[in-house]
């Protein structure tokens, strides 16, 4: 009973890291042209498996042990989402406006 406690509390504390992301990918779709059409759980996974390697390929030190990732991933998730909204939104307007030329 006791594992079945933690692995929920993990699956919380994982969706709780990356629902600030997925807010950020959710609006992007809904407020930005019908061109830019990126699935927002997709990204935000992207995201995070990109924070992931980051946070490995940094060494990033674990001072209050395994409690202390949900920061550094949320902190990683976030940044490496508003660095590829804009990098997605220049890559899809040159699809769009290539395709409409044609």
């Amino acid at each position: 009973m006791d594992i079945v406690r933690m692995l929920g509390m993990g699956l919380l504390l994982v969706c709780l890291v990356i629902s600030p992301s997925l807010l950020v990918w959710s609006a992007s779709v809904r407020w930005l042209p019908v061109w830019y059409s990126l699935p927002p759980v997709r990204m935000t996974m992207f995201c995070v498996v990109l924070s992931v390697i980051t946070a490995v390929v940094l060494n990033l030190e674990l001072e209050a042990g395994l409690l202390s990732i949900g920061p550094q991933i949320f902190i990683l998730c976030l940044g490496w989402s508003l660095v590829l909204i804009p990098i997605t939104i220049v890559f899809k307007y040159y699809q769009y406006a290539k395709a409409k030329n044609t």
